[in-house]
């Protein structure tokens, strides 16, 4: 069980990433490049999603609060 856990936990957010690349432009409308995303897929994956759910859903990110 808790290797399930851990498999879903490190491959959920790039299984997550590839289907928004393929399936939608959410990734395209947070990022200017294609380095980026690409360097977040594979070190950061979890920063790299919440960013850009963040700048779908808020359409930007400014100020502190």
């Amino acid at each position: 069980m808790c290797c399930i856990v851990t498999l879903l936990v490190f491959f959920g957010p790039r299984v997550t990433l590839f289907f928004l690349w393929i399936f939608s432009n959410i990734l395209e409308r947070a990022y200017d490049g294609f380095i980026i995303p690409c360097l977040g897929f594979l070190i950061l994956p979890w920063t790299t999603l919440a960013y850009a759910l963040a700048i779908h859903w808020t359409g930007g990110l400014g100020g502190g609060g």
